[in-house]
């Protein structure tokens, strides 16, 4: 028996061996479930592009029963009840995952349309909805740690990632929901982990998806924090308060509350505009946003080394240092889109605070006329103006950078001599962004209560001068690029005359702003110190355009385009200066220059030849006739009177010879 028992053992292991490879071959494969890519899917398709949880829920249960019908897992047969309980045992395919999945669906979407229906009331929380939507909360989260369970015994790895961060979701909403903000916050961690994990080993349509899903979290997570006293609500950023309404106005509250300074009065030059009480928190809340938006955008200029001196140089715009070591980092294309999203954050944040502003205008409308109304709308009207104010300045301030941008590239086209340079439309945007600039300026002054201070309303004026100098400038280097000589040379003179006026109106705005008492006033004022020296500059190149111009005209005559070089030598108009204005307004001139002057109207006003007008005289109608046309028309001529015969003897008055003794 002793030597028989290697043996033994040997067939004892071959044999369990053969067991377990069974066991092996009739495990069934794992399943896998696109979670979160399904529910995308079935969502925006049914309602939820339009948030309407109604329909969704409708849906669900429509689902559930047609999976159940082609599964035979139907809870009765007739009128028994027959109950089925789906597990890990008796998952074997990936409809029964999607029958948990869409129960805990089902349960999320009624209790979000109990919420939205019930959240108008002001005694919401202690309304009976409000404890059926927690239940109905309670539901899905069972349901979705369900499917969990089911998904870590079943299914493959990517699938279990998904429906652990599915079901720390739906948990950390309802922890919110029921203030347990410790555990929504570990939960939301949690899930935010996982679409992170997701983001790195998935495909670039599944990055986007959980990169959405990831800023869907970012307000519940800093609501979480801000109630356990880890984070500062006021940092809030667009993403947090564009994803979820509710927490966005409990952020915005929060702010409000946490926050006085910048919310209770607002700078415009060197006066402080105070936000009245009557005014609602969404005034508030859109100043307290652009200001943060503000902050950013400076910590951004000063992250990517931004050239404060050519924006002061050129329309004396100052920027506030800001922190470097806040800014974004990434790539120039990364740069520049964040760049353009704080902008735009910016322009539309101000615009919701001047909607904000009108709607509380539009409340005084109808109030009688006294002094604390009286100094109510006055306040709001100011406080209008100062937000469209700053929200053109920094309109400009974006449309400058763009601006240096294009020069830059038309400067290094003109410095590499490219031949494609003069087919270029850097210097046609160039002018058309000068002349957005200098009608925003212009809007600028327009404001009410600019023009009584000193420096906006010079601001304003010495922004003009400097932008219609910009834009005539790169209206005459467009005209030399055209081969147009004589056009170029008039603006480039043209330019420099203006030059002139931009140069008193900058050192009148650096003057006004330096006495006006604004907040960095020195620094703003040498910004427009800054910016005379520019111009002062401007002007030498005028004079250097004009000789690359007499330059081109002297090449040209050496060669076969002399004909066109000899325009240079023409005067504009070809006709003498004694024509009139109307009669040459659409030749180009100069208007006069010295020595010359051109005639603007003659006095008393030229002789001028007519055509005379022929007389008829109407006499020749005595000697026409007219045709007859009785014989064409069928018309019988009447028979004369007193014609002989027998036929005359009827006649009134008797006939025969003797009929006239009768009478």
């Amino acid at each position: 028996g002793l030597a028989a028992s290697p043996a033994l053992a040997l067939a004892i292991a071959m044999a369990a061996m053969d067991v377990a490879a069974a066991a092996a071959a009739a495990a069934p494969p794992p399943l896998s479930l696109s979670v979160h890519e399904t529910l995308q899917s079935l969502q925006l398709e049914n309602g939820l592009r339009f948030s309407d949880h109604a329909r969704y829920r409708r849906f669900c249960t429509r689902r559930l029963r047609r999976l159940r019908q082609t599964q035979h897992m139907l809870c009765a047969k007739g009128k028994t009840y027959h109950g089925f309980e789906l597990g890990p045992e008796n998952c074997s395919v990936t409809e029964h995952l999607l029958m948990v999945l869409l129960l805990a669906e089902r349960a999320w979407s009624f209790a979000m349309d109990l919420k939205t229906e019930a959240s108008g009331g002001e005694d919401w929380k202690r309304a009976i909805d409000r404890r059926q939507f927690i239940r109905r909360m309670a539901k899905a989260k069972k349901w979705a740690e369900k499917f969990e369970a089911i998904c870590a015994a079943r299914c493959d790895a990517r699938t279990q990632l998904e429906a652990r961060g599915y079901a720390a979701w739906i948990g950390g909403h309802y922890h919110l929901e029921k203030e347990h903000f410790r555990q929504a916050l570990d939960a939301f961690t949690r899930a935010r982990q996982v679409c992170t994990e997701l983001i790195n080993t998935g495909t670039v349509q599944d990055a986007d998806l959980f990169s959405k899903r990831i800023e869907s979290l970012a307000p519940a997570v800093r609501w979480c924090a801000y109630n356990l006293g880890e984070e500062d609500p006021t940092s809030v950023d667009e993403a947090d308060l564009n994803a979820d309404d509710e927490l966005a106005s409990k952020l915005a509250a929060a702010s409000i509350r946490d926050k006085e300074s910048g919310t209770s009065s607002v700078t415009w030059g060197s006066r402080q505009l105070p936000i009245v009480s009557s005014q609602n928190d969404a005034v508030k809340l859109g100043v307290t946003k652009a200001e943060q938006a503000e902050k950013e955008l400076r910590d951004h200029l000063a992250a990517v080394g931004a050239d404060a001196v050519a924006l002061a140089e050129r329309m004396g715009i100052y920027i506030v240092p800001g922190d470097a070591a806040a800014g974004a980092q990434g790539s120039e294309e990364d740069l520049e889109k964040t760049e353009a999203k704080l902008f735009s954050r910016i322009f539309d944040d101000l615009d919701d605070a001047e909607r904000a502003v009108d709607k509380e205008l539009a409340k005084y409308k109808g109030m009688t006329s006294g002094d604390r109304v009286d100094s109510n709308v006055a306040a709001a009207t100011n406080l209008k103006a100062c937000l469209a104010w700053r929200r053109m300045e920094h309109m400009l301030h974006r449309n400058l950078r763009l601006t240096i941008g294009l020069e830059d590239k038309w400067s290094r086209e003109a410095r590499a001599g490219n031949g494609n340079a003069a087919d270029s439309s850097a210097v046609e945007d160039l002018v058309h962004m000068y002349q957005i600039m200098q009608s925003l300026s212009q809007d600028m002054e327009e404001l009410s209560s600019v023009k009584d201070y000193d420096e906006l309303y010079n601001r304003c004026l010495a922004t003009q001068a400097v932008t219609r100098c910009y834009r005539c400038y790169f209206l005459a280097e467009s005209h030399l690029k055209a081969g147009r000589l004589l056009e170029a040379h008039k603006l480039f003179d043209h330019t420099q005359t203006l030059t002139g006026d931009a140069i008193e109106a900058g050192r009148a705005a650096a003057e006004a702003v330096a006495d006006g008492g604004e907040p960095d006033a020195e620094a703003r004022s040498k910004a427009w110190e800054a910016a005379v020296h520019a111009t002062v500059r401007l002007e030498q190149q005028c004079a250097g355009g004009k000789a690359r111009v007499l330059a081109v005209r002297f090449l040209k005559s050496q060669t076969k385009d002399a004909e066109a070089a000899d325009d240079m030598d023409e005067e504009a108009p070809v006709a003498d200066s004694s024509r009139d204005l109307m009669e040459r307004v659409n030749d180009f001139d100069d208007g006069g220059s010295e020595g010359k002057a051109w005639q603007l109207q003659s006095v008393p006003p030229k002789l001028r030849a007519l055509p005379g007008k022929p007389l008829f005289l109407d006499i020749a109608g005595n000697y026409l006739e007219f045709p007859n046309f009785d014989e064409k028309a069928g018309v019988q001529p009447e028979p004369a009177a007193g014609a002989g015969g027998a036929g005359g003897e009827g006649a009134e008055g008797g006939g025969g010879w003797f009929g006239w003794i009768t009478g």
